[in-house]
């Protein structure tokens, strides 16, 4: 989705001396308007605290407000396109300021079309921004039953910052389509199973059933680079050696000519 999300009926937010949330799980979607003026709302989309924005959920991945078919990134999924726009695997976990120039790469009209709207926020007493300069995206991550992450983008930086805040602010969100990328799932159509994940030595590639075709592996990192790949294989059962590997994220692709499957992998 490359836009701000802006569902809900909006609900006004005032200035407080204490934490609060002017939303609550009453089975409407509500959300606040940078300024209090709902014309924002469709210049750069509704601010939601987190709760709200989750549905009541407190699992990552989850679809929360968001249309049937797509889902709220995790912070897991927000690594993953950071690596993928050049910042260092080792870093993406990292507090801060993260990367060199990918702020920029996913600003309006940056290249990797993302086109961040800068929505600003609403703190967790109620205070909003004013002058719309900043954006900030929540992930659907918890980082503590009063916390959770998420992503800045400044008009005035380079870089992404990445860290966690109260449950009661009210961020922009995200959403994006539902994919067959998996972690350690088995895929019933096809009897396919990827075992154990995550892993700390090798991966196995296991069919539940005869193969009558040939099939091929390939293990990539988080920019698509090949680390392994292995070509027409036969057999039902094969085990890829990961221990060498650098510990992170990376995509198994399993192709034959009844299936092709991309799972993610964590090497732990």
């Amino acid at each position: 989705m490359a836009e701000n999300l802006n569902h809900g009926q909006q609900t006004m937010s005032y200035d407080s001396a204490y934490l609060y949330s002017a939303m609550s799980n009453n089975y409407i979607t509500e959300k606040y308007c940078l300024s209090n003026d709902s014309t924002k709302c469709y210049s750069f989309g509704g601010l939601y605290d987190w709760n709200e924005m989750m549905g009541y959920s407190t699992s990552a991945g989850t679809q929360g407000i968001c249309p049937t078919g797509w889902h709220i990134p995790s912070d897991e999924e927000w690594q993953i396109l950071l690596s993928s726009l050049g910042v260092m695997q080792s870093q993406t976990d990292s507090l801060g300021w993260l990367g060199t120039n990918q702020g920029d790469m996913v600003k309006l009209n940056g290249t990797s079309g993302f086109n961040a709207l800068y929505g600003e926020g609403r703190n967790y007493d109620g205070k909003m921004g004013t002058i719309p300069t900043h954006a900030y995206y929540w992930t659907s991550t918890n980082n503590s039953p009063q916390h959770a992450w998420y992503y800045h983008i400044s008009d005035s930086k380079q870089e992404i910052y990445r860290s966690y805040s109260y449950k009661t602010y009210g961020y922009s969100v995200r959403c994006i389509k539902d994919t067959s990328i998996i972690t350690g799932m088995n895929m019933e159509e096809s009897q396919l199973f990827i075992y154990p994940n995550p892993t700390e030595r090798n991966i196995i590639v296991q069919w539940g059933k005869h193969i009558e075709y040939e099939y091929n592996v390939s293990l990539m990192d988080l920019k698509g680079a090949v680390v392994k790949s292995y070509s027409k294989l036969s057999s039902k059962k094969h085990v890829i050696e990961v221990e060498s590997l650098t510990r992170g994220l990376y995509l198994l692709k399993v192709e034959s000519p009844l299936t092709a499957k991309t799972f993610r992998i964590v090497l732990q």
